[in-house]
């Protein structure tokens, strides 16, 4: 006796730890449907390809070496006699491109370069072996074609508003299945309830049929009584099948939107069906905001259209540019002093500027 005790009372607990409110049923679709994730991961996505799209205003850096031996050729110092060239080239870059429409560039070279043919030659003893350095920065601004940063401004403005208008509908997507979801939660518990209600008339009519068929035996009912009796058991039987079919139905659904292994058993659902719920209760936000919903999305997809077309239009207008740039080249003995010196040389002008 205590022992089937134990049992009825473990029985009974699992039973009530694993019955599930609304809000932990919504959780638990949240967490794990895979439409509710892809859709999460989608909104991200929209924020990272709108991230994406200020890659041009990255600083940029460069880096570049290359060798050349030119045994035929045919620069200055072939008039000197030079029968083979050889130079070593080093280049580094750094450019940034700024919404203001202005981009900025600096570069450094430095060059090694080899005359073996002017070696024997006194009058060209410094150009047979020597280093060039030279060390540049340059603007562009542009005045007419992205003026000041129109073009990108507005290129921008039609960014955000795609942005949250992609972001709105994949949001306005996902509160369409969590209504969904709450719809099959609702409509699973009134199955139960309704299956329930079914089997107990069964039972009911079952019994009124025993119970008419006694008193037909002792001849105090009449046949059609107890026909009447058996019709009713019948019709309660087909209701008890069909509201079988139909919480069956309510459990796959349950499944579906849960994710659940054909293994894994549905968790008892609590809920009172007679209590009312809101609009604004079922999605967890304002009612006027869901209702708008679909015409504010609209609003915003116009919204980026005219900027974009703007954006267009201002691309296809005619360029005017104003450019500076500023350089210093140096001429040593070797590379390390060709950098030294134009290195230098810039930080002179830097303090003088």
């Amino acid at each position: 006796m205590r022992k089937k005790l134990i049992v009825f009372l473990l029985l009974a607990w699992q039973s009530q730890s694993f019955a599930m409110s609304l809000q932990e049923f919504l959780g638990t679709v949240e967490k794990k449907n895979k439409s509710v994730q892809s859709l999460d991961v989608s909104s991200q996505v929209s924020d990272l390809n709108r991230l994406a799209d200020d890659m041009s205003f990255v600083p940029t850096f460069t880096a570049g070496a290359s060798y050349l031996s030119d045994r035929s050729p045919t620069n200055e110092f072939v008039t000197f006699g030079a029968d083979e060239s050889k130079v070593t080239n080093y280049n580094l870059g750094l450019s940034q491109n700024f919404s203001s429409g202005t981009a900025v560039a600096l570069t450094a070279v430095a060059s090694q370069i080899d005359n073996p043919g002017l070696n024997g030659n006194p009058l060209f003893n410094g150009l047979s072996d020597f280093s060039q350095g030279s060390l540049g920065v340059s603007f562009t601004q542009s005045l007419w074609k992205n003026a000041f940063g129109r073009g990108t401004r507005l290129l921008w403005k039609s960014q955000d508003a795609s942005t949250l208008a992609e972001k709105g509908n994949f949001d306005l997507q996902k509160k369409t299945l969590m209504v969904s979801a709450e719809g099959a939660y609702w409509d699973y518990i009134y199955a139960k309830e309704n299956l329930d209600i079914s089997r107990a008339s069964l039972q009911r009519s079952q019994k009124i049929a025993a119970w008419t068929k006694r008193r037909t035996a002792d001849g105090i009912s009449d046949l059609a009584d107890l026909l009447q009796a058996q019709a009713l058991v019948s019709q309660r039987e087909t209701e008890v099948i069909a509201a079988e079919d139909d919480f069956a139905a309510a459990k796959k659904s349950i499944r579906d939107y849960m994710e659940l292994q054909p293994s894994d058993p549905v968790p008892e659902l609590t809920g009172d069906i007679s209590e009312a719920r809101s609009l604004n209760s079922m999605v967890n936000g304002n009612k006027n905001k869901v209702i708008y919903l679909e015409a504010y999305l609209a609003s915003l997809q116009a919204k980026a259209r005219t900027y974009e077309a703007r954006s267009i239009e201002d691309s296809y207008r005619p360029d005017l540019v104003l450019q500076g740039s500023y350089n210093t080249n140096s001429k040593e003995n070797n590379i390390a002093q060709a950098t030294r010196t134009w290195t230098e040389i810039s930080l002179i002008y830097l303090i003088l500027t």
